[in-house]
């Protein structure tokens, strides 16, 4: 493994390749580490570098080869013989450009009644003669994609953020089963750089409820009530005409099964003899 797994580097930061987070060396020092660069300004650094953990090019290494893309290459081999190469291209730029990332990572999970809040943590470069005099870093999102489950595209959702470096969406503003591509580009001066974040919107289990607690006293002729059972993709102002469906069950204090009249109702009569009783109510929608 190599990193940092960069794909553009600026000259004027410099930059060290490491393999130490390489596995397969059984803990004993590697037999072989060989250093490849397809750059000829930059053999030399390559070949200075054998039997290192890690290659560092200098600023001045890199000014060398300023719109070029430079591909390196490790070869590593272990105490047993075994051998493994890795291989890293990355562009080289002049321009200080800014760093950024989406906070949390590029791979983000949600549900619908969360919402969304994603941030870029975007920093400007603090090397190049230029980089005092560049100015703030800005951030620009924009979604990218937004489909459902069968990849069919759905109209954008609005972001209602009033923060650039934020993108938030209201709960219930992202479909159960979608999928939400965003890039954000951070901007200083004429300089710019992006990442990219996938959102995937899950969906949740419905919730059972049934009124009264987990223990009460009933009068014969009473009943139990999971009317207040719901599903939390839906909006609660859309949970009137939900499509739930329920299945109770009834033992008495021996664990003997008690039928019941109508046991997928979201409303039960509970058992007329008196008596301990336990009742249960599953509560389904589509399979959930």
């Amino acid at each position: 493994m190599l990193t940092p797994a960069v794909s553009t580097v600026v000259a004027c930061e410099g930059l060290t390749l490491d393999v130490s987070a390489s596995t397969g060396h059984g803990g004993r020092a590697w037999t072989s580490v060989a250093w490849t660069v397809d750059a000829a300004a930059l053999e030399a650094r390559a070949a200075a570098a054998a039997g290192a953990a890690t290659l560092a090019f200098s600023p001045a290494d890199l000014e060398a080869v300023v719109g070029a893309t430079v591909t390196v290459t490790v070869a590593l081999e272990n105490f047993l013989g075994g051998a493994a190469t890795k291989a890293l291209a990355f562009a080289v730029a002049a321009s200080p450009r800014p760093s950024v990332a989406v906070a949390g990572g590029d791979d983000v999970r949600v549900l619908a009644a969360d919402g969304l809040h994603a941030r870029s943590e975007a920093a400007a470069s603090g090397c190049g003669a230029a980089a005092g005099a560049a100015g703030a870093v800005t951030s620009a999102w924009r979604v990218v994609a937004y489909v459902d489950e069968a990849g069919a595209a759905l109209p954008f959702p609005m972001d209602v953020s009033a923060n650039a470096r934020d993108f938030i969406l209201e709960p219930y503003a992202l479909r159960p089963g979608s999928r939400l591509d965003l890039a954000v580009t951070a901007t200083r001066g004429t300089a710019t750089n992006e990442a990219a974040a996938t959102v995937t919107v899950g969906r949740a289990r419905p919730v059972a409820r049934i009124a009264g607690g987990t223990a009460r006293t009933a009068s014969a002729g009473g009943a139990a009530d999971a009317a207040g059972s719901y599903d939390p993709d839906v909006a609660p102002g859309d949970r009137a005409a939900d499509d739930l469906t329920f299945a109770w069950t009834c033992a008495d204090d021996t664990g003997a099964a008690v039928p019941l009249a109508d046991a997928s109702s979201p409303v039960v009569a509970l058992p007329t003899a008196p008596g301990v009783y336990r009742l249960s109510v599953g509560v389904e929608k589509a399979g959930r």
